[in-house]
């Protein structure tokens, strides 16, 4: 069946309903199963040298766990304290804490445009920019307030970081490993974090009063690398598409990506994505539009995700340990300075361990079970810190002997390590890399910005207050935790839904449906790449909306039943159809144009040949009469198709080749097959009439165009279109020398002497069933359209090969080939199966049940060596 039934009038009917550039469902298709079947391989030079630019924006990360843990450090140590006169906990050290969130907070406004506008690259320069300056304010103050001053200026810096860095490292990433490569993004936090922890555990014992600026001035480095480094990496592809820059996006992608190659599957099927999903008149090219933020049912459910993130990101306890780290060992009976800074580093440590563990898993596992089981986990651990607190903690009951604070102490030290890994186990990777595969690229700095703005908010607020809460309710204050992340999980279970396994554009489909959780834990298919290239889902739409162009709606509903495994539904649609072909080509409307006829004629021979398919298979179907009135019919003709002259020509060309074989299948079976007048039984007609056929069949391959040539092999062609036509000549040689096969397996005895040209055309018929067998790819329209059809075609060769294999006069002429023929089909078969999704089709199971009972047939003979003798 050639391509075109499938691209027949979809990509007109699109352009006046999307208003956009149309890609055909053939091509969208293709690009499913091209990129489903390639290898991908994560250690290439090309990957490496992804890895190498993503490690600046990584970076990024690591700046803000510097300054994000920095305090938590500082905050226990002596020289710090003594000279701004500070304590552990309390309203001053609670507004400390918070001035930094409160400068993310002024920030949130300038860092989405500000992307949008210059691109990420510059995001990341103009933050890690601002940091630096933050710094020289913050590292010489000589008052509370210039510090305070400088921890603003850093909180502002780092907000523009922390917008840039995630879009870009999402937006750069492969797509097989997004998630892994997104998630160690905000791993590379506790990198920052650990850093941070071990300088102000070393400068603690330094007996000067100036010991706390060392670690302040060593926020210079991570910074000023990220602002030297972004002029040598590439800009983002989805941020270049959006400026209509395709050309350069193709070309990065194809570097970092594609192995260097513009038309690897994985580069044009991202292209495609981008461009049918970025449009030029989105938010993003308007700087202070947010609107598209919540425009929509799918922008409304994205956002809730953004929102929900970044709130519970920060206030399901991980702020404690990273800022108040300190007051909880005190609350446990841990006070000496070394001890407490010394654990401040382990921590960190043990957490980057988990955040690297679990940003490997959220491939594997994906999104959601990691947040539901950690959160929950989560408060288990704050149940228990609570228990254990309150035992180590003589001033609440004395009661208590000091073995036992001891102990207690102990296990709450171990219970706190234990929530900041099982915490970075799943928050850590998926806090940026979550929010940014929510959002789509034209929404996706403003919408990280909020996501930044509600996270900073409620840091600043969980800052603020901790120090007054641990100072007056103490270790009670953890018990708001345990039943604030149990809420967590309740919201999460209902509104978060799952990203793995697509790509960003097609999550699209996802927060599109009434019930995005629920669709989110369908299993991808090619259909997810039909919905996000567009033709598909308004195909599908036009069979309700457009019941007056009855020219379109029956064949696009055959296309869908088909597309679903559904044969007697979509035998039915292409029937009405074919038959409203006939009456409108045989009626045609008074205004219809020369393009209207040419479509019309398209249809047709779709029809034609879709129905010719169906019939070889199931010939008890009643016909519709498209076939009788085939010869009226003028073959298709000039239309625009494609988007180059060559491409249209080539596809074209292959539309003519197919309908001419399935002409010649058409009489084959007429002359061979038909029930009244079929001649393959008669022994002394049929040897004349294949030899003619053969002829035809001959003649038919040497007309072919140089394009689609191919060899009697198993050796791959140089097209597609030339692989899917030896198939068709396959099965047309395999029909035509069928007679003399079956023959020799109804008459054959032992005194019956069977001539060598007889045995060597029934090799014909045999080697054309194992070469069709053997040469069996996944071409986009066997997969998505004809999978029952080509099951039941290939359970017939092996049916064929079986009878042949097991009479001792035949067997020498199948060859040891056929013993991987089963094994070949199965696994082609259940891949397809596999990229369609469920629900399986019986009659597919069926076939590939019977193929599987034959190949354990012959391979139990072949090993037994038996041989049967027909009476």
């Amino acid at each position: 069946m050639a391509s075109e039934t499938i691209d027949i009038q979809v990509a007109k009917e699109i352009q006046d309903v999307n208003q956009q550039p149309a890609y055909y469902t053939g091509t969208a298709l293709h690009l499913a199963f091209n990129v489903e079947g390639s290898k991908y391989n994560p250690w290439t030079w090309s990957m490496t040298r992804l890895y190498l630019v993503l490690s600046c924006a990584y970076l990024c990360g690591c700046l803000n766990g510097y300054d994000g843990s920095l305090m938590g450090g500082l905050n226990g140590m002596k020289s710090y304290q003594e000279y701004f006169h500070m304590t552990v906990a309390g309203s001053s050290t609670g507004i400390t804490f918070a001035m930094y969130n409160i400068g993310s907070v002024a920030a949130v406004f300038f860092t989405g445009p500000t992307n949008d506008r210059l691109g990420r690259r510059a995001g990341m320069f103009i933050g890690s920019a601002i940091v630096i300056i933050g710094a020289c304010i913050q590292a010489p103050a000589v008052s509370h307030k210039m510090f305070l001053g400088g921890r603003f200026v850093l909180g502002l810096g780092v907000s523009f970081c922390c917008v840039s860095a995630p879009c870009y490292v999402s937006e750069m990433a492969h797509p097989r490993w997004r998630g892994t490569l997104t998630g160690l993004y905000n791993c590379t936090w506790y990198i920052g974090s650990i850093i941070a922890s071990w300088v102000v555990y070393g400068c603690s014992w330094l007996h000067q009063p100036g010991a706390w600026r060392i670690p302040v001035w060593c926020q210079l480095i991570t910074s000023a690398i990220v602002c030297l480094g972004v002029f040598f990496l590439p800009e983002s592809p989805r941020w270049l598409v959006a400026q209509d820059r395709v050309e350069d996006a193709t070309k990065i992608l194809a570097k970092y990506h594609g192995e260097g190659s513009t038309t690897h599957p994985i580069v044009q099927l991202q292209l495609k994505e981008m461009a049918s999903q970025i449009r030029t008149d989105s938010s993003d090219k308007k700087m202070w539009d947010y609107h598209e933020l919540w425009n929509t049912h799918s922008a409304r459910r994205r956002l809730i995700c953004v929102i929900g993130m970044a709130c519970f990101g920060q206030i399901s306890g991980n702020s404690l340990s990273s800022y108040y780290l300190p007051a909880m060992l005190k609350s446990a009976g841990i006070t000496d300075q070394h001890i407490v800074l010394m654990l401040n580093g382990i921590n960190p440590a043990l957490s980057f361990l988990g955040a690297l563990l679990g940003a490997r898993l959220t491939d594997k596992v994906g999104r959601r079970p990691l947040l539901l089981y950690t959160t929950i986990f989560c408060a288990i651990c704050f149940a228990v810190i609570t228990g254990t607190s309150r035992l180590a903690n003589p001033t609440i009951d004395t009661t208590i002997d000091h073995v036992g604070n001891a102990a207690a102490a102990n296990t709450t030290v171990a219970f706190i390590f234990i929530f900041g890994i099982v915490f970075s186990f799943g928050w850590t990777p998926l806090q940026s890399m979550y929010i940014a595969e929510t959002l789509p690229t034209n929404t996706r700095a403003k919408g990280t910005a909020i996501g930044n703005f509600v996270s900073a908010v409620a840091s600043t607020v969980i800052a603020y207050l901790s120090g007054p809460a641990f100072q007056n309710i103490h270790y009670y204050f953890y018990l708001v935790f345990v039943f604030w992340d149990l809420f967590e999980v309740v919201i999460m279970y209902f509104y978060f839904p799952e990203t793995k396994d697509r790509t960003l554009e097609e999550l699209e489909e996802v927060f599109a449906a009434p019930d995005p959780v629920k669709k989110s834990l369908e299993k991808r298919s090619a259909m997810t790449v039909i919905n996000t290239l567009g033709p598909e889902k308004v195909a599908v739409a036009m069979l309700v909306e457009l019941e007056d162009k009855i020219q379109i709606d029956n064949y696009e509903a055959r296309l869908y039943f088909a597309f679903l495994r559904r044969p007697l539904q979509a035998w039915e649609y292409i029937d009405i159809a074919a038959t409203k072909c006939r009456l409108l080509l045989s009626y045609a409307p008074q205004n219809e144009t020369s393009e209207d006829q040419e479509c019309m004629r398209r249809i047709f021979w779709s029809c034609y040949i879709l129905e010719s398919d169906y019939l070889a298979e199931l010939s008890s179907l009643p016909q519709s009469g498209i076939g009788p009135i085939e010869s009226s019919i003028p073959l298709p003709g000039q239309y625009n198709t494609h988007s180059t002259t060559q491409e249209e020509e080539q596809s074209s060309l292959y539309f003519l080749a197919c309908i001419s074989m399935r002409r010649l299948l058409n009489r084959v079976h007429h002359v061979l097959y038909a029930r009244e007048s079929g001649v393959s039984l008669d022994n002394a007609r049929f040897p004349s009439i294949v030899l003619e056929l053969d002829h035809q069949l001959e003649e038919w391959r040497e007309f072919l165009p140089a394009a689609f040539n191919f060899s009697l092999d198993t050796e791959k062609t140089a097209t597609e279109h030339g692989g899917f036509l030896r198939q068709r000549y396959l099965t047309c040689q395999s029909v035509i020398y069928r007679p003399y096969l079956t023959w020799v397996l109804t008459s054959y005895t032992d005194a019956l002497t069977i001539s060598e040209s007889v045995l060597h055309r029934c090799k014909s018929c045999l080697d054309a069933c194992l070469l069709h067998i053997l040469n069996l790819r996944g071409f986009m329209h066997t997969v998505l359209i004809d999978t029952w059809i080509c099951s039941l075609s290939m359970t017939g060769a092996m049916l064929i090969l079986l009878a042949a294999y097991r009479l001792p006069v035949l067997r020498h002429l199948v060859g040891e080939e056929v013993l991987r023929a089963g094994s070949h089909l199965k696994r082609c078969i259940q891949s397809w199966s596999e990229v369609l999704g469920p629900p399986n089709s019986p009659s597919v199971d069926q076939s590939l049940r019977m193929i599987c009972e034959i190949d354990d047939i012959m391979q139990q003979e072949h090993h037994e060596k038996k041989e049967y003798r027909l009476r």
